[in-house]
């Protein structure tokens, strides 16, 4: 997967972990809804605060990515929701723990609430040349 990190002086430096732009070339994108702190097996939202959310967000996002064959390393755009900007380091603490050097492209933004009392949800866009024979197969592609 081909994907550059956009830098430019003519516009602020990033403030935190993600880049001002990411410019790509590629033959496939998945646009991924926006996951909360669902456990799968449970059917409900973790305890703990917005860190062990976000840890669970990101595994939710690897299983999702996982059914093309992709990474974290295809992201190339994250919409973060946060119920409190107050928690936006400690969301930040994990998510950069899961980005390379080219972390994706973001937007954090504040709202009122979010479904079943989750404190972030956070939505992705990724991309890739290729995907998984398993993916191929499965989605009749």
């Amino acid at each position: 997967m081909k994907k550059t990190a956009i830098s430019s002086e003519k516009a602020p430096k990033a403030a935190s972990f993600f880049s001002q732009g990411i410019l790509t070339a590629n033959k496939f994108k998945l646009e991924l809804s926006g996951q909360i702190g669902l456990n799968p097996q449970t059917g409900k939202l973790v305890e703990n605060g917005v860190g062990s959310q976000t840890e669970q967000i990101f595994k939710n996002i690897k299983g999702v990515l996982s059914e093309v064959g992709w990474t974290f390393d295809n992201i190339i755009k994250n919409r973060v929701f946060l119920v409190a900007m107050s928690d936006y380091q400690e969301r930040n603490d994990v998510y950069a723990k899961k980005f390379g050097d080219a972390p994706p492209a973001r937007v954090a933004v504040a709202v009122k609430e979010l479904p079943l009392g989750a404190t972030v949800e956070i939505e992705c866009v990724a991309e890739g040349n290729n995907i998984s024979e398993e993916g191929k197969t499965k989605y009749n592609l």
